[in-house]
């Protein structure tokens, strides 16, 4: 477009201005970025949600709150009944429509309800706002950027770097193994680049589980660092945050007393964990069927794992030389001895010396599982393999090496259920047990019934206070939910 004058007006359809805050930018003709604008555009559709809840009830009384989803079902929402004494305070709407692009907010914008503050307020912050995702010099520079961190989709990565113990400098080109203590071995391998860094992906049926990562050749005595999952980087920030003034004194103490009384009376909201129902399918043994299986309990008891292999496990020699023991396997076809050592495991988990395995008590031994043949894990090839299968199956019978890392592996925290006492008798509301829980109900997941609407139950406390239900998600068509609804117990 060609500018004439020293005005000129450029018509943008309103329909093409979302809700939440728009970027305009213009560009020169030789594609440069010359001048950037943030408009706010208010939400002008009513509330997704309805909530059907009386305005008061008495204590230890059951009270029925109903949502209504309308044409927004299966949608993810939160629910938290608690006690409160300000609710100006902001929902996920509110957070979404600035999120950390512009950094920290200013006291007068952080933290509350966009739609209570005055219009002025927010174009005097957008005057001077800066975004921290998008930055035209990067973009028009033609160079992709860097991405340390993949997306998550079936697989989640961890990385670290391998580093000498006694340089302290990146070890590159060597192998890091990853196992999983376990009586179905799996087993991966990565390789480190220039600066020492090796990456995993770990599916997702692995959450919960052990896993133990090690040096492929330990004898170069390095180290493992594992890498955090946050950036190191962060976001500049422009204006200086001050922590917003609410005087919740007298709400504060009273809390400090109720919880007390909880304890002593032993009448928590938190109960027992919830067990995760498990979608995703937990990876099986890495080598699928070996070749030879010896189950210890169809045999006669041997009084060492040396005979164990001598009488029991064709084409494996498990063999004592100068006091160090040394396992090899000979070729199925022509019986010859493979020149590199096999890959040895004790429940899964990689071990670099034979006398681990010849030092257990057969008795320990569940079974002994083979691969006699040259084996494939993506590019790095196995000349024939020995998994030792314990009776625990957890790798506890040996003490791990001190180059290797043990950790569990859990990609999100447990979640525990919410339980409160109920009070459907008068021997029940008139007992002498107190109940001042401040929180009367709380779910992060709430479900619909088969009509969409969202029916929730719970019991009012002694504590008299005015409560919020704070419904807060994401419909299935990407829309944020934030409805907030005042109760009175008296």
């Amino acid at each position: 477009m060609r500018l004439y004058g020293a005005t000129t007006m450029i018509p943008v359809p309103r329909n093409i201005l979302i809700p939440g805050i728009n970027q305009i930018t213009l560009f020169n003709s030789a594609g440069e970025p010359v001048f950037e604008k943030y408009i706010y555009t208010p939400a002008s559709s009513p509330g997704l949600f309805s909530v059907n809840a009386p305005e008061s009830v008495k204590k230890r009384s059951k009270v029925l709150v109903e949502v209504d989803a309308g044409i927004s079902q299966n949608s993810n929402i939160s629910v938290s009944v608690a006690a409160i004494k300000n609710n100006n305070s902001g929902g996920i709407d509110d957070y979404m429509i600035f999120g950390t692009e512009f950094g920290t907010l200013p006291e007068a914008i952080r933290g509350k309800k966009i739609s209570s503050l005055p219009a002025e307020t927010i174009n005097n912050f957008l005057a001077t706002a800066k975004s921290n995702w998008i930055d035209w010099k990067v973009i028009l520079s033609g160079k992709l950027p860097d991405l340390k961190y993949n997306m998550e989709n079936e697989y989640h990565n961890l990385s670290g770097h391998l580093i000498g113990k006694s340089t302290l400098t990146p070890d590159t080109g060597q192998y890091v193994f990853l196992s999983r203590p376990g009586k179905e071995a799996y087993f991966q391998y990565a390789k480190t680049g220039s600066d020492g860094k090796f990456s995993f992906a770990i599916p997702a049926g692995l959450t919960g589980r052990d896993i133990i990562l090690q040096p492929g050749d330990p004898g170069r005595k390095d180290i493992i660092r594992i890498e955090s999952s946050f950036p190191e980087v962060y976001y500049p920030v422009g204006r200086k945050a001050e922590s917003p003034v609410f005087d919740h004194s007298d709400y504060y103490g009273q809390f400090s007393v109720n919880y007390q009384v909880g304890k002593i009376y032993n009448t928590s909201s938190i109960g027992s964990m919830i067990k995760r129902q498990l979608t995703e399918v937990e990876p099986g043994r890495f080598y699928g069927k070996p070749d030879h299986s010896l189950l210890m309990d169809n045999y006669i008891k041997l009084p060492v794992m040396q005979e164990v292999f001598f009488e029991l496990v064709p084409g494996v020699f498990l063999k004592s030389r100068k006091s160090e023991w040394e396992m090899t396997i000979a070729d199925p076809v022509d019986f010859s001895i493979y020149s590199t050592p096999p890959l040895l495991m004790i429940d899964g988990v990689v071990v670099n010396d034979a006398s681990l395995i010849a030092n257990l008590e057969p008795e320990l031994v569940q079974k002994i599982e083979t691969v006699r043949d040259k084996y494939m894990v993506g590019d790095y090839l196995i000349y024939g393999l020995v998994n030792v299968v314990t009776r625990s199956g957890d790798f506890s019978c040996i003490g791990l090496p001190d180059y290797a890392v043990r950790l569990q592996w859990r990609v999100a925290d447990p979640v525990y259920t919410f339980t409160s006492p109920e009070y459907p008798a008068a021997v029940l509301k008139n007992n002498h047990i107190p109940d001042f829980r401040n929180t009367l109900y709380w779910n992060p997941s709430l479900q619909p019934d088969k009509t969409g609407k969202y029916i929730i139950e719970f019991w009012s406390s002694d504590f008299a206070s005015d409560y919020v239900i704070n419904i807060q998600g994401v419909t299935n068509d990407s829309r944020c939910v934030s409805v907030k609804k005042i109760i009175k117990v008296e």
